[in-house]
C-alpha cells in the first residue's frame, strides 16, 4: 500500500482534528456574540459617546480610516478646482496694498492642503490620518483667524466668508471624526486668541463670535452626526458579513450532510460516486492504479431479527468506525454503500495493497468480539469482502470497476462468508 507519504500519524492527526474543531468552534462563538451585539446596538442605538467596546473599536477605526483614505482620493479634484476658485474670485475684489497678504495666507493653505491630501499614499501615514488631519485643519483655521484679525474691514469680510465656505466643505465632507472635529474648531480658536495677544492684535470678539464659534459649533454637530451615521453604517455593514459567514457556515454544513451517511456519520453512497467519478478519471489521466474493496455484513438480517433495529444500528456504527480505521490516507474514502453494505475507495493501490488492507479490517472487526448468536458461521460479527483492482482504460468503462467487486464479493459469499475474495476473470464475472 501507498502510504508512505503520511505526514502525521493517525493519533496526531486526531489530535490535529479536536483542536482545529475546538478553534473553530471558538470562531462560531466569537462570531455569535459579535452578531448579538450589533444587533442589540443598532437596535437600541449607539452611546452618546461614539465608542464601541476594544475588539469593536479597533475594527471600526480599522473601516474608517479606509473610508477616509477612498474619501481623500476622490476629493482631490474636486478641492483643488473648489479653491482655485475662491482664489480667482477674491484676487477680483481682494485690494491691490493687501494682495500679498492674501497671496501669503492663500498659498499657506493650499500647501497644508496638499500635505494632508497626500496620507492615502503612504500606508505609514494612513494609520495617523487623523491626527495629520486635525492638526494640519487647525494650523489652516488658526491662519485665517490671526490674518483676519490683522487685516481691514473690508478684507475682513472675504476672509470670513472664504473661512466659513473652506470649514463647512471640511466638515460635510464627513473627513474628521467628531473628537477631531473638537480639537480643530477649540484648538485653532484658542491659538488664535493666543496669538493675537502674544503679538498684541486687536482680538475682534465679533468676528470670533459670528464666523467663528458658530460655524465651528455647527460643523461640530456635522461631523458628530457624520460618524454616528458612519459608525451605524459600520455595524450593519459588518452585521451583513457576519450573516454571510452564517449562510456560507449552513451551505458547508448542508453539503457535508447531503455526503455523510445519517447513521454511521461516514461517506455516503452519494460522496463515494463522486470520489469514484475523479478518481477514475485521475487514473485514467495519469494511467494509475485504482482499488475497491465491497464489504458485506455477514447475516445481517439475522442480527437484526436477533437483537432488534436499535442495536442492528448500532453493530453498523461500530463497524463502520472500524472499517474506517483501517486508512490513513487522505484520498481514501470509506464510505456506506447502503443497508449493511460498505465500500472502499483507494486511489493508487493496487491488488496486494489491497489485500493487506482487506485483511486489517477482518482481523480489526474479529477483534470488535461483536455477539452475533445468529450468525451461522460465527458467533460474533464477521464480513465478506470483494476486492478488484484496474488501471482506467477508458470513461465509459468506469462501473465495469464496481461490477468486479461486487462479483469478487458474491464469490466471497458462495465461499462460506467470514472471507475476502479478489475480483474473478472476465468469463466468471459475465455468468454471475
Amino acid at each position: 500500500m501507498a502510504n508512505s507519504g503520511r505526514l502525521f500519524s493517525k493519533r496526531q492527526r486526531a489530535k490535529l482534528g479536536v483542536i482545529l474543531n475546538s478553534v473553530i468552534q471558538t470562531n462560531y462563538d466569537i462570531q455569535d456574540r459579535e452578531e448579538a451585539e450589533i444587533e442589540d446596538l443598532l437596535t437600541h442605538g449607539l452611546k452618546d459617546h461614539l465608542a464601541f467596546r476594544p475588539e469593536m473599536e479597533l475594527k471600526f477605526q480599522n473601516f474608517y480610516r479606509r473610508h477616509i483614505v477612498k474619501s481623500i482620493r476622490q476629493l482631490k479634484v474636486i478641492a483643488a478646482i473648489a479653491y482655485t476658485l475662491i482664489g480667482v474670485s477674491c484676487l477680483v475684489f481682494v485690494p491691490p496694498d493687501a494682495l500679498a497678504v492674501w497671496l501669503v495666507v492663500y498659498m499657506s493653505v493650499a500647501m497644508i492642503g496638499f500635505l494632508l491630501f497626500q496620507i492615502p499614499s503612504s500606508i505609514n501615514m494612513q494609520q495617523y490620518h487623523q491626527a495629520y488631519l486635525g492638526c494640519g485643519l487647525c494650523f489652516n483655521a488658526t491662519l485665517v483667524l490671526i490674518t483676519s484679525f490683522a487685516l481691514t474691514s473690508e478684507l475682513q469680510s472675504y476672509m470670513n466668508y472664504s473661512f466659513i465656505f473652506l470649514m463647512i466643505v471640511v466638515y460635510t465632507s464627513n473627513l474628521l471624526n467628531f473628537k477631531t472635529a473638537c480639537f480643530t474648531a477649540w484648538g485653532s480658536g484658542a491659538a488664535g486668541v493666543l496669538i493675537a495677544n502674544v503679538f498684541q492684535l486687536t482680538t475682534n470678539w465679533g468676528i470670533l463670535s459670528y464666523f467663528f464659534i458658530i460655524t465651528n459649533i455647527i460643523g461640530m454637530g456635522i461631523c458628530y452626526q457624520n460618524e454616528r451615521a458612519t459608525r451605524q453604517n459600520f455595524l450593519q455593514q459588518t452585521l451583513l458579513a457576519l450573516e454571510k459567514i452564517q449562510l456560507r457556515k449552513m451551505g458547508e454544513q448542508l453539503i457535508v450532510i447531503s455526503r455523510q451517511d445519517g447513521l454511521t456519520n461516514i461517506a455516503n453512497r452519494r460522496h463515494f460516486e463522486e470520489s469514484y467519478k475523479r478518481e477514475w478519471l485521475r487514473g485514467f489521466r495519469h494511467n494509475q492504479l485504482l482499488s475497491v474493496i465491497f464489504i458485506d455484513v455477514d447475516f445481517y438480517k439475522h442480527y437484526n431479527d436477533a437483537y432488534g433495529h436499535q442495536q442492528g444500528g448500532k453493530c453498523l456504527i461500530a463497524l463502520a468506525q472500524c472499517i474506517n480505521d483501517q486508512v490513513s490516507r487522505p484520498e481514501d474514502l470509506v464510505a456506506r454503500y447502503g443497508g449493511e453494505e460498505f465500500i472502499m475507495l483507494l486511489p493508487t493501490v493496487d491488488e496486494q495493497g489491497a489485500v493487506k488492507i482487506a485483511q486489517r479490517v477482518q482481523t480489526a472487526i474479529s477483534t470488535l468480539n461483536m455477539e452475533h448468536k445468529a450468525s451461522d458461521i460465527s458467533n460474533i460479527v464477521t464480513v465478506s469482502m470483494g476486492i478488484a483492482s484496474t488501471v482506467p482504460k477508458s470513461v465509459d468503462t468506469r462501473p465495469t470497476l464496481i461490477r468486479r467487486a461486487d462479483a469478487a464479493l458474491y464469490h466471497a459469499k458462495s465461499s462460506g462468508r467470514n472471507c475476502w475474495r479478489i475480483a474473478p476473470s472476465r468469463r466468471m464475472l459475465d455468468n454471475h
